[in-house]
């Protein structure tokens, strides 16, 4: 064991992962077939998102210890970082088969799966980790997580108390608890819980995400929405789907019902309204709370550059649908009054995008949003070419509206909720 490995694995105890990299590096150009260096080596690399070069130093640990479970623990977090998550499992298991007496490779175990939204076996995975340890911090924390998006919320917080409780300098374990209390419906205990956290580890994205919507929550109209969303984020993709699904062929029901049977229209139409009314609040609650969070002293701190991104396109389209609308309807504007349908249309694409995984699915929905405006930027110049001529709107103008329609009320919708939900492997 050289110098240079004890100081890359006290620096990697301590989070300095870029000082741990050189130090295990150069441990490594002197002894490179440690298969211990390797792995821990692999360990800081992904943290500072240097995805490849950590998959091939995990993977000379594996090829050079195959009967070593660290290096198949490390192997699992470095898939498990890059989405490929059937695969981090694999390796997690052959960690846990090969030493069965160790709680951290259940903990990764666990964490496999929790990303898998296997709730349940994530659970069983921490409880068979805990068994072995009782105190293991990162067992109870993916217990309280399990627990959490199975619906149990007060066993959560009671486990992750009982982690405090051993250690209250724990940054995640606050992040943790913050996010229990969410579920509860409890924002204000919630937000504590997370600036604690952030206090203890300013890097905490979990913690920071955590304040954000916390401090939202004040709102009461957006703690209805944040409701929704954490009960969606409890269900796994098809019950999800199922969910979305459903309200949309109900209210397909009720339309034609009220189409065939004119006398069910007034009992329908309301139903409908709230409906949309929900449809709209779930796509645009959370854009337009990040914008009133940009103007205050406080929020716009929270907010990373994403959130702050879809802030400011989501206050252009609807500038846009403003201007457009108002200024057609009182100049009797064609043009301006397809302006303003124009930037409500773009509204959605242009803030999902920044929710949206990096990679492919963000890169889907880039191309669709573009695709999206070319179509409503070509109606406003038909419009406003065929208007100042006083000639009859002609087909082309139809049809870019159709086609406007169609691609902002049936594509993007069901698209966005599937590239929202989706993992890029990195």
């Amino acid at each position: 064991m050289t110098p240079h490995f004890q100081r890359g694995t006290l620096l990697a105890q301590q989070s300095r992962w870029l000082d741990a990299a050189r130090e295990l590096k150069k441990h490594l150009a002197e002894q490179p077939a440690d298969p211990a260096a390797l792995g821990l080596f692999a360990l800081c690399l992904v943290q500072i998102d240097k995805f490849d070069e950590a998959e091939a130093a995990v993977r000379r640990a594996v090829a050079r210890a195959p009967d070593e479970p660290d290096s198949h623990y490390y192997h699992a977090i470095v898939l498990r970082r890059r989405g490929r998550f059937r695969e981090a499992e694999a390796a997690a298991r052959t960690a846990v088969r090969l030493d069965p007496e160790s709680p951290q490779y259940f903990s990764q175990l666990s964490a496999t799966l929790f990303v898998q939204e296997k709730w349940e076996e994530a659970l069983a995975a921490a409880d068979a980790g805990l068994a072995l340890d009782a105190e293991h911090a990162q067992c109870l924390n993916f217990r309280t997580m399990a627990l959490t998006h199975l619906g149990s919320a007060a066993q959560a917080i009671a486990t992750v108390d009982a982690t405090l409780a051993a250690n209250p300098e724990d940054a995640f374990s606050h992040a943790n608890k913050g996010w229990a209390l969410l579920h509860q419906n409890r924002p204000a205990p919630a937000a504590d819980h997370f600036r604690e956290s952030m206090r203890l580890d300013p890097t905490c994205e979990y913690a920071r995400a955590g304040l954000v919507e916390a401090t939202k929550a004040r709102n009461p109209v957006y703690r209805i929405v944040l409701k929704y969303f954490l009960w969606m984020s409890r269900l796994d993709s098809r019950a999800r789907w199922g969910v979305i699904l459903g309200g949309y062929f109900a209210a397909r029901a009720l339309t034609t019902s009220a189409r065939h049977n004119p006398s069910l229209a007034p009992w329908v139409a309301p139903l409908l309204i709230l409906y949309a009314l929900f449809v709209l609040t779930t796509w645009f609650a959370v854009p337009l709370s990040n914008l009133l969070l940009r103007f205050s002293r406080d929020g716009r701190l929270m907010l990373d550059d994403d959130e702050r991104a879809s802030a400011h396109w989501f206050a252009g389209c609807m500038t846009t649908m403003a201007v457009g609308s108002i200024g057609g309807y009182f100049a009797d504007s064609v043009p301006l009054l397809v302006l303003g349908a124009v930037g409500f249309g773009l509204a959605l694409p242009a803030t999902i995008f920044y929710r949206c995984d990096q990679g492919w699915p963000r890169n889907v929905m880039r191309w669709i949003a573009v695709a999206l405006a070319a179509v409503g930027l070509a109606w406003v110049g038909v419009a406003a070419t065929e208007s100042s001529a006083g000639d009859d709107f002609s087909i082309a103008f139809k049809l870019l509206g159709i086609g406007f329609m169609i691609g902002a009320l049936g594509i993007v919708p069901w698209t966005a909720n599937a590239l929202v939900n989706a993992t890029a492997e990195k």
